[in-house]
């Protein structure tokens, strides 16, 4: 298996659990005994990892961990760089888009408060020449 498309299980990875497995015992068994079978990916889905860290797949990791070595390989889904670019730059762009809408809308407002008191003073100049 080429490294990027294999992940080996070590300790650390397994560290990434901090939480209690919540699933129904009887899922639970059925999941673990198809594991024991063998890891099919086409069956449950790969397991995705994002910078060395599960984001889909704990479930299966865990049943994994149990069932096999330390050293046992298997294939993940890494997500690739430019998804997590997009992750990043997309409530970036849709921020700045967010905010010059607003100071559109602003200068929109204040040109109309502008062209509002510069009748009325014309208004009243008019007035007064009269």
């Amino acid at each position: 298996m080429s490294k990027n498309m294999s992940s080996t299980y070590n300790k650390w990875l397994f560290k990434l659990l901090p939480f209690s497995v919540k699933i129904s015992k009887i899922k639970w068994k059925d999941l673990k005994n198809s594991l024991a079978e063998g890891y099919n990916p086409k069956e449950y889905g790969y397991i995705t990892v994002r910078n060395n860290r599960v984001i889909n797949g704990n479930h299966r990791l865990t049943l994994l961990k149990e069932l096999y070595p330390e050293d046992h390989e298997i294939v993940v889904k890494t997500e690739p760089f430019v998804s997590r670019i997009v992750v990043i730059i997309f409530p970036i762009v849709m921020l700045i888009f967010i905010v010059i809408t607003i100071l559109l809308k602003l200068v929109q407002i204040v040109n109309n408060l502008f062209k509002i008191v510069n009748n009325y003073f014309t208004q009243i100049f008019r007035s007064q020449k009269k």
